[in-house]
Protein backbone atom coordinates (compact mmCIF):
# COMPACT_ATOMS: atom_id res chain seq x y z
CA UNK A 1 0.00 0.00 0.00
CA UNK A 2 3.18 2.37 0.73
CA UNK A 3 4.62 1.46 -2.78
CA UNK A 4 1.01 2.27 -4.68
CA UNK A 5 0.54 5.61 -2.70
CA UNK A 6 4.55 6.29 -3.55
CA UNK A 7 3.36 6.32 -7.08
CA UNK A 8 0.42 7.19 -7.42
CA UNK A 9 -0.19 9.63 -10.33
CA UNK A 10 3.10 8.43 -11.80
CA UNK A 11 3.83 6.32 -15.20
CA UNK A 12 6.66 3.31 -15.68
CA UNK A 13 8.52 3.50 -19.14
CA UNK A 14 11.03 0.76 -20.08
CA UNK A 15 14.35 1.97 -19.91
CA UNK A 16 15.32 -0.39 -22.66
CA UNK A 17 12.46 -0.40 -25.74
CA UNK A 18 10.78 2.77 -23.67
CA UNK A 19 7.41 1.11 -24.20
CA UNK A 20 4.25 1.82 -21.63
CA UNK A 21 4.89 -0.55 -18.43
CA UNK A 22 2.13 -1.70 -16.26
CA UNK A 23 2.58 -0.03 -12.89
CA UNK A 24 1.40 -2.96 -10.67
CA UNK A 25 4.07 -5.61 -11.65
CA UNK A 26 6.44 -2.67 -11.72
CA UNK A 27 6.28 -1.89 -8.02
CA UNK A 28 6.64 -5.34 -7.31
CA UNK A 29 9.94 -5.67 -9.66
CA UNK A 30 11.41 -2.88 -7.15
CA UNK A 31 9.54 -4.39 -3.78
CA UNK A 32 11.90 -7.60 -5.05
CA UNK A 33 15.11 -5.69 -5.43
CA UNK A 34 14.35 -3.64 -2.51
CA UNK A 35 13.91 -7.14 -0.69
CA UNK A 36 17.05 -8.28 -2.30
CA UNK A 37 18.88 -5.51 -1.03
CA UNK A 38 17.48 -6.29 2.70
CA UNK A 39 18.21 -10.06 2.57
CA UNK A 40 22.03 -9.58 1.57
CA UNK A 41 22.88 -6.92 3.80
CA UNK A 42 23.89 -4.15 0.76
CA UNK A 43 23.66 -1.38 3.60
CA UNK A 44 23.45 -0.73 7.06
CA UNK A 45 21.59 2.87 8.11
CA UNK A 46 23.84 4.89 10.43
CA UNK A 47 23.70 8.29 11.97
CA UNK A 48 24.55 10.59 8.91
CA UNK A 49 27.35 11.90 11.50
CA UNK A 50 28.67 8.86 10.95
CA UNK A 51 30.23 9.66 7.11
CA UNK A 52 31.42 12.48 8.32
CA UNK A 53 33.14 14.60 5.52
CA UNK A 54 32.77 11.90 3.02
CA UNK A 55 30.29 12.35 -0.03
CA UNK A 56 26.80 10.91 0.40
CA UNK A 57 25.98 8.87 -2.65
CA UNK A 58 22.50 9.61 -4.40
CA UNK A 59 20.34 6.47 -4.55
CA UNK A 60 18.27 6.05 -8.26
CA UNK A 61 16.44 3.51 -9.96
CA UNK A 62 18.62 3.10 -12.80
CA UNK A 63 16.34 0.06 -14.59
CA UNK A 64 12.90 -0.46 -14.90
CA UNK A 65 12.38 -3.33 -17.94
CA UNK A 66 10.67 -5.83 -18.94
CA UNK A 67 12.15 -8.74 -19.99
CA UNK A 68 9.72 -11.01 -20.92
CA UNK A 69 7.32 -10.77 -24.00
CA UNK A 70 3.68 -9.88 -24.00
CA UNK A 71 2.57 -13.28 -23.04
CA UNK A 72 5.15 -13.81 -20.80
CA UNK A 73 5.80 -10.58 -18.79
CA UNK A 74 9.31 -10.33 -17.08
CA UNK A 75 9.89 -7.30 -14.92
CA UNK A 76 13.06 -6.66 -13.38
CA UNK A 77 14.07 -3.12 -11.50
CA UNK A 78 17.43 -2.32 -10.56
CA UNK A 79 18.28 0.38 -7.49
CA UNK A 80 21.95 2.19 -8.11
CA UNK A 81 24.27 4.61 -6.65
CA UNK A 82 24.84 7.55 -8.34
CA UNK A 83 28.83 8.83 -7.68
CA UNK A 84 29.69 11.04 -10.26
CA UNK A 85 32.92 11.21 -11.82
CA UNK A 86 34.47 14.73 -10.91
CA UNK A 87 38.07 13.82 -11.04
CA UNK A 88 40.55 10.80 -12.45
CA UNK A 89 41.19 7.66 -10.43
CA UNK A 90 43.67 5.50 -12.39
CA UNK A 91 43.96 3.46 -8.81
CA UNK A 92 39.90 2.40 -9.19
CA UNK A 93 40.53 0.42 -13.38
CA UNK A 94 39.32 -2.39 -13.97
CA UNK A 95 40.00 -4.20 -17.16
CA UNK A 96 37.65 -5.44 -19.67
CA UNK A 97 38.34 -9.14 -21.57
CA UNK A 98 39.58 -7.76 -25.23
CA UNK A 99 37.73 -9.51 -28.36
CA UNK A 100 40.80 -11.14 -29.02
CA UNK A 101 40.03 -13.68 -26.05
CA UNK A 102 36.36 -14.89 -27.34
CA UNK A 103 37.81 -15.40 -30.80
CA UNK A 104 40.50 -17.35 -29.18
CA UNK A 105 38.36 -19.62 -27.22
CA UNK A 106 36.07 -19.91 -30.29
CA UNK A 107 39.02 -20.86 -32.22
CA UNK A 108 40.27 -23.60 -29.48
CA UNK A 109 36.80 -24.93 -29.31
CA UNK A 110 36.76 -25.68 -33.01
CA UNK A 111 40.36 -26.68 -33.25
CA UNK A 112 40.12 -29.31 -30.61
CA UNK A 113 37.17 -31.54 -31.55
CA UNK A 114 39.26 -34.00 -32.91
CA UNK A 115 41.53 -36.16 -30.75
CA UNK A 116 40.93 -35.01 -26.62
CA UNK A 117 37.93 -33.78 -28.30
CA UNK A 118 34.25 -32.82 -27.40
CA UNK A 119 35.12 -29.20 -25.86
CA UNK A 120 31.88 -26.82 -25.67
CA UNK A 121 31.53 -22.99 -25.04
CA UNK A 122 29.53 -22.16 -21.66
CA UNK A 123 28.12 -18.61 -21.05
CA UNK A 124 27.56 -17.91 -17.50
CA UNK A 125 25.84 -14.85 -15.91
CA UNK A 126 25.96 -13.83 -12.43
CA UNK A 127 23.16 -11.98 -11.00
CA UNK A 128 23.72 -9.29 -9.01
CA UNK A 129 27.39 -10.28 -8.94
CA UNK A 130 28.66 -6.71 -7.33
CA UNK A 131 26.62 -7.96 -4.35
CA UNK A 132 28.91 -10.88 -3.37
CA UNK A 133 31.99 -8.26 -2.96
CA UNK A 134 32.33 -6.53 0.10
CA UNK A 135 32.85 -2.54 0.22
CA UNK A 136 36.43 -1.90 0.55
CA UNK A 137 36.58 2.10 1.23
CA UNK A 138 33.61 3.41 3.71
CA UNK A 139 30.64 4.82 0.88
CA UNK A 140 27.61 6.12 2.22
CA UNK A 141 24.25 6.20 0.54
CA UNK A 142 21.24 8.37 0.46
CA UNK A 143 18.48 6.04 1.85
CA UNK A 144 16.19 5.32 -1.07
CA UNK A 145 12.69 6.75 -0.63
CA UNK A 146 10.71 3.50 -0.43
CA UNK A 147 13.25 2.32 2.21
CA UNK A 148 12.87 4.96 4.69
CA UNK A 149 11.36 4.54 7.94
CA UNK A 150 9.97 6.99 10.41
CA UNK A 151 13.49 8.06 12.49
CA UNK A 152 15.41 8.24 9.28
CA UNK A 153 15.54 11.59 8.54
CA UNK A 154 18.67 11.98 10.16
CA UNK A 155 19.95 8.42 8.79
CA UNK A 156 21.85 7.66 5.55
CA UNK A 157 22.88 3.44 4.20
CA UNK A 158 26.69 2.54 5.12
CA UNK A 159 27.54 -0.16 2.27
CA UNK A 160 28.46 -3.12 3.50
CA UNK A 161 28.79 -4.50 0.00
CA UNK A 162 29.65 -3.17 -3.76
CA UNK A 163 27.25 -1.65 -5.09
CA UNK A 164 26.36 -0.46 -9.00
CA UNK A 165 26.77 2.82 -9.47
CA UNK A 166 29.59 3.37 -7.57
CA UNK A 167 33.32 3.92 -8.73
CA UNK A 168 35.30 0.97 -7.30
CA UNK A 169 32.54 -1.53 -7.51
CA UNK A 170 34.15 -3.17 -10.92
CA UNK A 171 37.33 -3.31 -9.43
CA UNK A 172 36.28 -5.08 -6.40
CA UNK A 173 34.18 -7.71 -7.85
CA UNK A 174 37.57 -8.42 -10.31
CA UNK A 175 39.42 -8.87 -7.13
CA UNK A 176 36.56 -11.12 -5.78
CA UNK A 177 36.61 -13.58 -9.04
CA UNK A 178 39.90 -13.52 -9.95
CA UNK A 179 40.43 -14.54 -6.49
CA UNK A 180 38.44 -17.10 -6.48
CA UNK A 181 39.82 -18.61 -9.90
CA UNK A 182 42.63 -18.51 -8.63
CA UNK A 183 41.93 -20.42 -4.92
CA UNK A 184 40.07 -23.52 -7.74
CA UNK A 185 43.36 -23.98 -9.75
CA UNK A 186 42.96 -21.50 -12.53
CA UNK A 187 46.08 -19.38 -13.70
CA UNK A 188 45.43 -15.27 -14.34
CA UNK A 189 46.63 -14.66 -18.20
CA UNK A 190 49.52 -12.48 -18.71
CA UNK A 191 47.65 -10.16 -21.85
CA UNK A 192 44.59 -9.81 -20.04
CA UNK A 193 43.74 -10.28 -15.95
CA UNK A 194 40.05 -11.09 -17.60
CA UNK A 195 41.34 -14.42 -19.17
CA UNK A 196 42.52 -17.53 -17.09
CA UNK A 197 43.26 -20.94 -17.68
CA UNK A 198 43.76 -24.05 -15.58
CA UNK A 199 46.21 -26.82 -16.83
CA UNK A 200 44.91 -29.47 -15.16
CA UNK A 201 41.43 -29.08 -16.90
CA UNK A 202 42.36 -27.94 -19.97
CA UNK A 203 39.81 -25.04 -19.44
CA UNK A 204 40.26 -21.40 -20.68
CA UNK A 205 38.03 -18.52 -19.48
Amino acid sequence: EFMQHLYSGKDFYDDVSGKWLDKGPAIKARCLELEVFRKMGVYTKVPRSQAGDAKVIAARWWLDTDKGDAEHPNYRARLDGREIKTHERPDLFAATPPLESLRYIASKCASDQIGSGRFCILSSDIKRAYFYTKAVRPAYLEIPVEDRQPGDEHMVAKLNLSLYGTRDAAQNWQKEYTGFMISIGFRVGRASPCNFFHPKLNISC
